[in-house]
């Protein structure tokens, strides 16, 4: 794979970079090879150093995939999503939208529940769903509470042939 830039600094960077991600991206497309669909786990975030001069959106970019981001919906989380969908755009990214995360068991407050119309609204990304709060996630636990689960996201932003692109 060759990558051509205009200066030698960032061809280099770029070089040391994609060098030091080699074992997860052939890693990645081993497994990716042998299973229809993958979800893969950010690590914390876009712009979350794997290397000084690489991070997991350089990463998510190697790798094609689309994001769902995933917010804790506590104080902060318009902001915190809004820079997280604009951080992605930047690294020309595809956002296919985001899940709200509470927290903590009970009733979402009135802040809380307005958090995904106001995400929707200043992105035009879609809220695909509020994640339940579920104590137990293990197997057992998923299988569980799985109608709850499904009660709580909009199939309508998954349809089958889109879940790859």
């Amino acid at each position: 794979m060759f990558f051509f830039f205009k200066d030698t600094a960032t061809t280099e960077i770029y070089t040391l970079s994609l060098h030091d991600a080699l074992p997860i991206l052939e890693n990645f497309h081993a497994l990716q090879s042998k299973h229809s669909m993958m979800l893969v786990e950010g690590i914390g975030g876009l712009l979350v150093p794997i290397t000084h001069r690489y991070n997991v959106a350089d990463l998510a970019l190697q790798m094609g995939l689309p994001l769902i981001i995933v917010s804790l919906l506590q104080l902060g989380t318009l902001n915190h999503t809004l820079l997280t969908i604009n951080a992605a755009q930047q690294h020309g990214l595809k956002v296919k939208g985001v899940i709200l995360n509470p927290t903590d068991e009970g009733e979402l407050d009135t802040i809380a529940q307005e958090q995904g119309s106001l995400i929707e609204e200043f992105s035009d990304t879609p809220v695909l769903g509020t994640c339940p709060f579920i104590e137990d996630v293990s197997a057992k636990g998923i299988e569980k509470n799985l109608t709850l689960l499904q009660e709580n996201f909009q199939t309508r932003h998954f349809p089958e042939s889109d879940l790859n692109s």
